[in-house]
């Protein structure tokens, strides 16, 4: 049995990282024996993969040279073409709130594959926002190729349902799993001496850097305590860098004298980050995995809702999120627990190898065309990186 496995570990982000470990624990536990591929980015995986003598990384392609991209493509296809199934996720590939092509970035690998008769199902995924017409367009034809199609919530049931396509409801990988094994296992936490108020804050369109530094700072100060900001992803230098939104927070917060201290996933050793990340008495998170975590670890958290993910996870369970333009409005911060109880499985066998139906050529032509457009844009995206790097949109 070999598998591949397209997502996004290796980008620098703990959330996708942890999935990937997981899922991978989860596939050698259907398959005990099998041989799996996984597509990745260019950071190291801060998690211990199971079974790893069996699984082997790919690289994605990066147009930077004649290696990084044509051989890294050649290798990845070669493994998809010798593959009895290929799995899409987990966690929100299907989006386009960076770019109208990422829906493309995740199903390019098997709409422009040779092999057209392997199976292909997306597993766990988070479909929206979908706020681009082409995204709409694209995933329209594109779901044609999977086999079945495996959502984290209902909301991206429902948009899956929109597209012309059914959807099978299950929790988040990271939420349906166990922690046990992993540096954020519960056991392993030791409770905080102090009061400490633990904040995940990714800069966000309409998150106001004043507001937020005004919120952490009258929370610590009710509770007597201290703030500790952990950034979930921290990559190449850019206008929206997680870390140098925590460092601004950490300096507006010394001018109120609050004390706080920084937390960067691949800086520092994970045992260190998760001891912290545990460590803490309440939180303030807007980042979805680290609601996911807190909650799992029984931390009271006061939730801001800055996509549509997080609000679900409250809402499913009965509890409420604040959304960004709220925040400078709320006078009493209310923390909260809710039970995280779902139990994740992969979809059972015969959806997984369902036949794939025809339009398969045609989607291969779509891909192709696509390539081209992608690449265009992915030129002046970067030249206009370049151009805003010094910007910082949350001041």
């Amino acid at each position: 049995m070999q598998i591949f496995v397209v997502g996004m570990p290796c980008s620098g982000n703990l959330g996708d990282d942890m999935i990937s470990v997981l899922l991978a624990d989860h596939i050698f536990k259907r398959w005990p024996k099998a041989k799996l591929g996984i597509l990745c980015g260019e950071y190291q995986n801060q998690f211990a993969y199971p079974n790893s003598d069996a699984i082997q990384l790919f690289r994605s392609p990066r147009k930077r040279s004649y290696e990084s991209f044509f051989v890294r493509s050649k290798r990845i296809f070669d493994y998809i073409s010798s593959s009895d199934l290929v799995l899409i996720g987990g966690g929100g590939l299907f989006q386009d709130s960076h770019s109208f092509f990422t829906v493309h970035r995740w199903l390019h690998h098997v709409l422009g594959s040779k092999a057209r008769t392997v199976p292909v199902s997306a597993v766990g995924v988070g479909f929206g926002p979908l706020n681009h017409k082409f995204s709409n367009w694209y995933l329209s034809k594109a779901l044609a190729r999977l086999s079945s199609i495996q959502v984290r919530d209902a909301a991206s049931e429902k948009l899956v349902n929109a597209l012309g396509y059914s959807a099978y409801v299950a929790p988040d990988i990271v939420s349906g799993s166990s922690l046990d094994g992993t540096p954020f296992a519960r056991q392993t936490m030791e409770l905080a001496q102090t009061a400490r108020i633990g904040c995940s804050l990714r800069p966000w369109p309409g998150m106001s850097f004043t507001a937020v530094v005004n919120l952490v700072s009258s929370v610590c100060r009710e509770k007597d305590a201290s703030a500790a900001l952990f950034v979930f992803e921290e990559t190449e230098p850019s206008p929206q860098s997680e870390l140098s939104f925590a460092e601004k927070i950490q300096e507006g917060l010394r001018k109120q004298k609050t004390n706080s201290s920084i937390y960067c996933y691949g800086k520092i050793p994970l045992e260190d980050f998760s001891a912290a990340f545990g460590g803490v008495t309440h939180a303030i998170a807007s980042r979805f995995h680290a609601n996911i975590l807190w909650q799992k670890m029984g931390v009271p958290v006061l939730p801001l809702a800055y996509a549509p993910k997080v609000k679900s996870i409250y809402d499913e369970a009965g509890g409420a999120t604040v959304a960004l333009p709220d925040i400078d409005s709320i006078s009493a911060p209310t923390f909260q627990t809710i039970d995280i109880n779902d139990l994740y499985n992969l979809p059972p066998d015969h959806l997984l190898f369902e036949q794939t139906s025809g339009g398969i050529r045609e989607l291969a032509a779509m891909s192709k065309i696509t390539n081209v457009a992608a690449g265009v844009y992915e030129i002046f995206g970067s030249i206009a990186l370049r151009m805003r790097r010094f910007a910082e949109p949350w001041t």
